[in-house]
Formats: structure tokens, C-alpha cells, sequence
């Protein structure tokens, strides 16, 4: 059996502690958060070169193609 060292003990007991405080507060950041959106893969046509091309694309609720997102 390997034995730990008082350093390596009060290390990972510091670690425990500091993360038994952050992680209630991450979690109550998560639970304020906006409601989600529901988006759409979808298909649509696209002209290039002349010729039409079928592409994927993201489609939000109200029809606005693509993904915005606001960092907080």
C-alpha cells in the first residue's frame, strides 16, 4: 500500500473544500439561466455557381437561420 505525505493530504483536502464551495454556486448560475431554445437541423437549397446545392443549417424558432449566443 503507498502511503501519502501530509502535504499531498492537505492538498487534495483543500481541493475537496474549495470545490464543495464553488459547485453549489456554479449550479445555482445554471439554474438561473434563460429558458432554452429549440432549434432545427434542417435542409435548404443554395445557389452556387450557377448550380443548386443542398446545405444543413441551424433554424430557430422564429425562422432566423444560425446559432446566437450571449456569454454572461
Amino acid at each position: 500500500m503507498q502511503s501519502i505525505s501530509r502535504r499531498q493530504f492537505l492538498a487534495s483536502t483543500a481541493a475537496a473544500g474549495a470545490a464543495s464551495v464553488i459547485l453549489p454556486l456554479i449550479t445555482a448560475h445554471a439554474a438561473r439561466a434563460a429558458k432554452p431554445t429549440i432549434i432545427r437541423a434542417d435542409t435548404r437549397v443554395i445557389d452556387v455557381a450557377g448550380r443548386a446545392a443542398k446545405v444543413f443549417g441551424l433554424v430557430q424558432p422564429d425562422g432566423t437561420h444560425g446559432l446566437t449566443m450571449s456569454a454572461a
